[in-house]
């Protein structure tokens, strides 16, 4: 069983992997055969599918070298993790963001995505 401790351990890496661009971490992050459901892209399959979104999010939407973050809320219990977020580029603007994690061995098995991403 996953703990509570554990599943912020993974949520704070993958943060902090998020707003550094890394993407080797971030997919790190993920089970192989994980699943990200998202209001932007649907249902995402395997660490393959998640990565090729992920490497254009964090190129095209928010680089690490013009963009600033904030991280409202973290809440987690258990394996089941959640995460309140917003962040601003040269180029877009995400007001709101939310992610749901579940985290099994260490790993990010399930995830949910909402936000709201406006160009600039």
């Amino acid at each position: 069983m996953t703990s509570t401790t554990d599943t912020l351990a993974v949520m704070d890496r993958h943060w902090h992997a998020l707003v550094g661009a890394d993407v080797p971490t971030l997919l790190a992050d993920y089970a192989e055969d994980a699943v990200l459901i998202s209001s932007a892209t649907g249902v995402l399959k395997g660490r393959k599918a998640i990565g090729d979104v992920l490497t254009l999010f964090v190129s095209a939407i928010i680089p690490a070298a013009s963009t600033t973050f904030s991280l409202d809320l973290t809440h987690a219990d258990g394996a089941l993790g959640y995460i309140v977020w917003k962040a601003e580029s040269t180029s877009h603007r995400i007001a709101f963001s939310s992610d749901t994690f579940v985290v099994i061995d260490g790993l990010i098995t399930m995830q949910t995505s909402a936000g709201s991403v406006e160009s600039k």
